[in-house]
């Protein structure tokens, strides 16, 4: 039997614009194990796990570090799409219940509590309710709009149901939290995944993207900017995460 080694604290994220802002926080080290898997040095038995965008990949990557390495408790932060006219982008959403394909999971109730508190404490806006995981990104209004009406759901995104799941069944608190990057009337069909299966980005899918969408150019200083405040959000909330005890 392959023993397995416990460690405290693991953040995971799907893509690496979504946490390459902590290298300016902290000393990310990529392990040796596994070419996704980073150690932050600034923190005993802390870890970051890189699984690359959609549930196959959240899967693969969680259950393959799984094998080696079982976590304490899981932060799991990145974007999310609004299905909710009242939830606006750079919002932060923390699901208090996950739904995919009519199968619903409840979150860590003490894990939310506490960054619901410092959120307050910190007047940051954000939102509770319903995250939605699809396998495949709602990318207009219509899709969004049947969505929250047939899911009742108030954000979207395609990852955190699979892993919610799987953290479960190993009795790892588990919690997520996104920060809205589209309202549910944006439609982000042009900006298509400039990314690879492990989550990294490709300037050659961004150049192919910008050269089926023109118009690409002139949206992304804002879309940067918006970005950018994203960040500094969950980045609040990453150090909250990292320096109490849950």
């Amino acid at each position: 039997m392959t023993h397995k080694l416990k460690f405290d604290k693991l953040l995971i994220a799907a893509l690496k614009p979504e946490w390459s802002f902590l290298k300016q926080d902290f000393t990310i080290k990529q392990t040796a194990q596994h070419n996704n898997l980073y150690q932050i040095t600034d923190f005993s038995d802390t870890y970051l796990l890189q699984t690359g965008s959609g549930m196959a990949n959240a899967q693969s990557s969680l259950q393959n570090l799984m094998t080696h390495f079982i976590p304490s408790s899981v932060l799991h932060f990145g974007t999310a799409g609004s299905l909710d006219a009242k939830i606006k982008p750079e919002d932060l959403f923390l699901p208090h219940d996950i739904r995919h394909n009519a199968e619903t999971l409840s979150i860590d109730s003490n894990l939310l509590s506490q960054i619901t508190s410092f959120l307050n404490e910190q007047e940051i806006t954000h939102h509770e309710g319903t995250l939605l995981t699809v396998k495949e990104a709602l990318i207009n209004q219509d899709q969004k709009q049947a969505a929250a009406k047939q899911e009742q759901a108030h954000a979207v995104d395609m990852e955190s149901f699979i892993l919610a799941k799987l953290c479960q069944e190993k009795g790892i608190a588990y919690h997520s939290v996104r920060a809205i990057f589209d309202s549910i009337e944006d439609d982000i069909e042009n900006l298509g995944q400039p990314y690879d299966n492990k989550g990294d980005v490709k300037a050659t899918k961004l150049v192919t993207n910008l050269v089926k969408s023109p118009k690409l150019i002139i949206q992304l200083p804002a879309l940067q900017k918006r970005h950018q405040r994203i960040c500094q959000k969950l980045r609040k909330v990453i150090h909250f995460y990292l320096r109490t005890s849950v």
